[in-house]
């Protein structure tokens, strides 16, 4: 399993951009408590952004379904935060207790992604395409990357914590852009979402997903089904059975360490009859068989929107 990341400092800051007062109405503050295990905060932040601007989330972060990607962080118990170091110092941990922390965000919620239309795709059953517009501004990427697939281009990954991972997923086809197929030309697909957002247009993207119900590995067995139905929600009811074994409260019994303890394999087992060692079994000896080497295929393009 991936480690949580700790709080790092990384990247370029982007452009500076001075919000006009029209800018300034989708932008608010909220509060959250989030509860902390240790200092180990999963946050990536813009160098060099007062407040600290949120650059990437690591997927295991405490913060992670709270906070966005271009959120930034104001005030943590009440505490102002200037900066990375400030964040840092803000939320040390390392009691053994979990600590809440009451984090002021500022949010600019300008940004925003909203699915226009799911229709079926005629003559491919299992898919469907999806109307996406697309709200943005330009000092933050959408947070996807794609990749030349064949004829077309698909969607590689998806920045965590984004807003784009609510709404777009890895193996979504990008079809079109504002009405204009691109096939597989990732480049203008990537300057025509680019020059809307210059532009402060909405950008529609029209996507193709695969949406094939998952099959199940296999069926239980009707008995199996008899008894988990008759055991449901076991969990709220009190149990008629008794603890077969009690002890009275009291204080706790001391271990003492005896060092040098040797210790000797039975010979017999529990009846009085000698063990027997177990017999080898067929198959028990294998043999390396050559493996095939596959061959490598070729790079792809890939490129982060």
């Amino acid at each position: 399993m991936a480690e949580k990341r700790g709080c790092i400092i990384q990247g370029l800051f982007p452009k500076l951009t001075f919000f006009s007062l029209s800018a300034k109405k989708y932008i608010h503050e909220h509060e959250a408590t989030i509860e902390i295990q240790d200092s180990d905060m999963g946050l990536t932040f813009f160098s060099g952004s007062s407040p600290p601007r949120i650059q990437k989330i690591d997927i295991f972060s405490y913060f992670f379904g709270w906070l966005f990607v271009g959120d930034w962080i104001v005030q943590i118990d009440k505490r102002a935060i200037k900066s990375a170091e400030d964040f840092t110092g803000a939320t040390q941990h390392s009691g053994a207790q979990p600590k809440s922390l009451l984090i002021r965000f500022r949010r600019d919620d300008y940004f925003k992604m909203a699915t226009l239309k799911v229709a079926e795709v005629t003559r491919k059953p299992n898919r469907v395409s999806v109307f996406m517009q697309i709200r943005w501004r330009e000092d933050l990427p959408v947070g996807i990357v794609v990749e030349r697939k064949g004829a077309n281009i698909m969607v590689a990954s998806v920045e965590s914590g984004s807003i784009a991972a609510q709404n777009i997923f890895p193996g979504d086809m990008l079809i079109d852009v504002n009405g204009k197929e691109v096939n597989n030309d990732v480049s203008a697909a990537k300057k025509a979402i680019r020059q809307s957002i210059i532009e402060k247009k909405n950008v529609v993207l029209k996507l193709e997903r695969d949406v094939t119900p998952l099959k199940m590995i296999s069926t239980p067995a009707d008995d199996v089904l008899a008894i988990l139905k008759r055991q449901r929600g076991f969990w709220k009811r009190r149990s008629k059975f008794e603890p077969i074994e009690e002890e009275e409260p009291g204080k706790p019994k001391r271990v003492y360490h005896v060092p040098n303890v040797e210790s000797e394999p039975l010979p017999v087992d529990d009846t009085g009859k000698k063990l027997v060692a177990t017999p080898s079994r067929d198959g028990g000896t294998r043999t390396e068989e050559p493996v095939e080497t596959a061959e490598e295929e070729p790079a792809t393009e890939e490129e982060e929107f």
